[in-house]
């Protein structure tokens, strides 16, 4: 097999060869920019030129999506490059369409170039019969979380099920054979050099929001109407004042625009809509800010007597880098540009923007296939049946749960005690219900949800307050 220096020159050498073609498939994106789940012309064209290059793919994954395939000589892993597909909104911008205001501020022209320039490099016939495993080659929509209101009808229709490209590519079984997953990102600050890597990206999340009021005519009857925008203004006010309670150190990001505010001037606004997002840096800090935006919005709604409606569209976590791929990039983009001109940024830096190609765990090696050793071992290892429950089937590993529900309940004890500088609480009586996190809850309880809250009611006398009550 040629060394992996001759390799990597074949590759530049074929990309280098294609130039001019792949700057035109950036350029052409760039002049017909689409937002989400509408790239139907950039779809089309980035299946015309694997069509060229003989990538066999499929098409109308998650409405525009498509994956292509490069196999390798041998089995083994999957790699898959993405590039997305789809733009934001920006009036004013110099290549904006004039209808919509759709335009690429963010880069995503450059991506699909950039997959279709490592396809490239790789089907170099050098290159080509050294690969093992192989490459998956995706286009993927809907990474901008804009127009959230269109996608809630999409789903309504059926068409999608999650609102972002690369969950609906999870979804929908894309991903399952993929092991390793990168893909690179423009930018124009001076900081990042001409390569950077490493950083991180703060998670997010959704609130689409409703006031509902009454209509009624705005000049002669305004004390009969219930006027739902001034509800929206007042919560948003509320919520302007919740800006000095948040860390500077967390990163958080309250934003939104009003999507519908009234029907006519002369008529009290009887529903307005609003489309925020809530951003953080990290989940515990999200999941305050939000609660922070529902209590302002639910705030507004009360003052003026209105109704409120908020639906939490979940979003994307941070970002979370595998270090290994990461020196592997720093060390090649160095190759290429020199040492002096890529940037190693922290792994906590914070740039204020979120993605959905995050939150991914670090890769994990795979569990080495049973032997007799291992097999013994685990036998061992197996919880028995305790001596009190023999004959009943539905608890034959309560010791391993019991142990559980102590360690459960040392973490919460000791989280709380380092939250809020409060002496941990006692045990939780093994009569009550377990106190499990949302993280290992399972059964009919969905992961990701918070644990639920206590009930309220008149406090349950413990049996030596019992006994006392008793004698009295």
């Amino acid at each position: 097999m040629p060394a992996i220096e001759t390799l990597k020159a074949a590759a530049l050498a074929a990309i280098d060869a294609r130039r001019q073609w792949l700057i035109d498939v950036a350029q052409a994106i760039l002049r017909n920019p689409e937002p989400g789940f509408r790239e139907f012309e950039t779809a089309r064209l980035v299946s015309r030129r694997m069509s060229e290059l003989g990538v066999e793919h499929e098409s109308g994954i998650a409405v525009t999506g498509i994956k292509g395939r490069l196999p390798g000589r041998s089995p083994g892993s999957t790699v898959a490059v993405i590039g997305e597909m789809d733009c934001l909104r920006v009036p004013g911008h110099p290549y904006a369409d004039p209808e919509t205001a759709a335009a690429h501020a963010c880069g995503h022209h450059c991506q699909p170039a950039s997959m279709l320039g490592a396809a490239v490099g790789l089907m170099a016939p050098e290159v080509a019969s050294a690969l093992d495993g192989g490459v998956a080659l995706m286009a993927l929509p809907a990474e901008e979380f804009i127009d959230v209101e269109q996608r809630l009808a999409l789903r309504r229709e059926g068409r999608i099920d999650l609102l972002s490209g690369k969950q609906e590519f999870i979804r929908l079984g894309a991903f399952d054979d993929v092991d390793v997953a990168m893909m690179v990102h423009t930018s124009a600050a001076s900081a990042d050099g001409s390569f950077s890597v490493g950083g991180t990206s703060n998670g997010h999340m959704v609130k689409h929001v409703e006031f509902i009021g009454r209509a009624a005519h705005a000049g002669s009857l305004p004390h009969r109407g219930v006027n739902a925008l001034q509800a929206a203004m007042v919560a948003l006010n509320a919520l302007n004042t919740q800006r000095e309670t948040l860390r500077n150190e967390d990163v958080v990001r309250l934003h939104g625009i009003v999507t519908a505010g009234g029907e006519a001037a002369n008529s009290v606004p009887s529903t307005v809509r609003y489309e925020g997002r809530v951003r953080a840096r990290t989940a515990d800090a999200l999941s305050d800010a939000a609660d922070k935006m529902d209590r302002c919005l639910r705030a507004g709604a009360l003052a003026l007597g209105a109704r409120v409606r908020i639906v939490t569209v979940p979003g994307y976590l941070p970002i979370r880098h595998d270090r290994t791929m990461t020196a592997l990039f720093q060390a090649n983009a160095e190759r290429l540009a020199g040492a002096g001109k890529v940037v190693r940024h922290p792994w906590d830096r914070v740039r204020g923007g979120s993605t959905d190609h995050a939150g991914h765990p670090p890769l994990q090696r795979r569990r080495p296939r049973d032997g007799p050793r291992r097999r013994l071992r685990r036998r061992r290892l197996r919880p028995r049946r305790h001596p009190a429950r023999q004959g009943d089937g539905h608890d034959r590993h309560r010791p391993a749960r019991e142990r559980r529900d102590r360690s459960v309940r040392g973490a919460l004890q000791e989280q709380a005690a380092h939250d809020k500088g409060a002496v941990p609480a006692p045990p939780v009586s093994p009569l009550r219900r377990r106190a499990v996190p949302a993280c290992v809850r399972t059964g009919n309880q969905s992961r990701g949800r918070l644990p639920p809250r206590p009930r309220r009611g008149p406090r349950r006398l413990a049996w030596p307050e019992l006994a006392l009550a008793g004698k009295r």
